[in-house]
């Protein structure tokens, strides 16, 4: 269903639009897309493993935005890297970002494949494509002569995936107190594809330990397994609620030593997620009451030192949302138009953007690259298709935001935080 405009941000974005270097900078991207599709190439064979974006990929993308313009470049201490296009003033600070880890360990093969126009690489879509449409971006920005009235700040953050728990985004975040907009990448499967509203994330592992001992001479005492598989029953007869839509998954069973021993510890690992903060809140406390108890039963059921559980957060994603009413949503709505693709807004995702969002930063994640699918698999595919589209809207909502000297004010306007 469309969203209204409001008439400053379509006048916004009018201007912009029929603006002769911004129409030299879209024409650009257009010509770029052979040279944008062999850096992702590149990229996306430099392994790049959560907790270890460190080791190459961080210095290469460091090096390609000192390469092609962007200034004060830097890469802090967990190895986010940070470059700017500067203007006249330091505000409004606008970020966009892309993640520079991908799920996949350094013994996955990542070699690229092509055919009939779609690429196969683990990790070319997620987020790799995000990473070479923002060097996209800077080359057509620097190659137009375009003047930002505030200030652009382009990111790539590590630890973004699993158990990196948005680690990267967060110290941003902590660091860089004067982001007043952000838009994070995300490639999908839709072209015209806006995120404004981030899953909420609870994870742990739950460790329950126990004495442990002879599976025949010990017989008759606490097994911790049990407690798990007690834990396991309950909660898959848990309901939670569908709208809002609220999800948990045990993903991981650990433990034991022998098939003749009790054990004396096992781990599982489970994720939570909600679009509510409140629900989120409240199926957690559920999950916990349930798998509690199923530890009393245990214990009750056979004599002997009881058994215990910990829950050891491992993620905590929060959700957020920005609203349709929001000056970013409707520039890059508006913008979506300008290049020819029709908006939506995509459901529910959970993204870098949940941290901005949560903290009342206006952001949102954005459909980023061409179209991509298969995420998280070894049969992860991209295709072009609409790539300079994708970075032609971007292109225009970052400097609607920004405002462009000469041209149009900012629309986003300083915040405190």
């Amino acid at each position: 269903m469309p969203i209204s405009v409001s008439k400053p941000v379509r006048q916004a974005i009018a201007a912009l639009a029929a603006d002769e270097k911004i129409q030299k900078a879209l024409a650009f991207l257009k010509e770029d897309a052979a040279n944008t599709l062999e850096e992702l190439k590149e990229l996306v064979q430099v392994a790049s493993p959560t907790f270890a974006e460190q080791k190459a990929r961080a210095p290469l993308y460091k090096a390609k935005l000192e390469k092609y313009g962007a200034e004060d470049c830097c890469e802090d201490e967990i190895g986010n890297v940070r470059g700017f296009v500067n203007g006249a003033a330091p505000r409004p600070k606008v970020m966009f970002d892309a993640h520079l880890d991908t799920v996949f360990g350094p013994e996955v093969p990542l070699t690229v494949t092509e055919k009939d126009g779609v690429f196969n690489c683990p990790g070319m879509s997620d987020d790799t494509a995000g990473l070479a449409m923002n060097l996209s971006i800077l080359r057509a920005i620097r190659h137009a002569g375009l003047v930002p009235c505030g200030r652009l700040m382009l990111t790539g953050t590590v630890r973004h995936e699993g158990e990196g728990d948005l680690q990267g985004v967060r110290k941003v975040f902590e660091d860089d107190r004067d982001i007043d907009t952000c838009v994070c990448l995300e490639t999908l499967d839709k072209p015209g594809a806006i995120i404004n509203t981030a899953i909420g994330v609870y994870r742990y592992e739950m460790i329950f330990t126990g004495k442990g001992g002879h599976s025949w001479l010990e017989f008759g005492m606490p097994n911790p397994i049990q407690a798990l598989c007690r834990a396991g029953a309950a909660l898959s007869e848990l309901v939670p609620p569908t709208e809002p839509k609220t999800t948990f998954n045990l993903g991981t069973v650990t433990g034991g030593t022998t098939v003749n021993s009790i054990p004396a510890e096992c781990r599982a690992k489970l994720d939570i997620r909600s679009v509510d903060p409140d629900v989120l809140n409240d199926i957690d406390a559920k999950i916990k009451e349930i798998v509690h108890a199923a530890v009393a039963a245990e214990n009750a059921r056979w004599k002997g030192q009881p058994i215990a559980v910990e829950f050891r957060r491992i993620g905590n994603r929060p959700a957020g949302h920005t609203g349709e009413e929001e000056t970013l949503i409707q520039a890059l709505w508006q913008a979506t138009e300008a290049v020819g693709l029709e908006p939506l807004l995509w459901p529910p995702l959970g993204t870098n953007a949940n941290i901005p969002m949560s903290l009342g930063v206006p952001a949102t994640g954005l459909g980023g690259g061409g179209l991509g699918g298969n995420l998280h698999s070894t049969a992860e595919w991209y295709s072009h298709a609409y790539e300079a589209e994708h970075a032609g809207r971007l292109l225009i909502a970052l400097f609607a935001m920004v405002g462009l000297e000469g041209v149009t004010k900012p629309l986003s306007t300083p915040m405190d935080r």
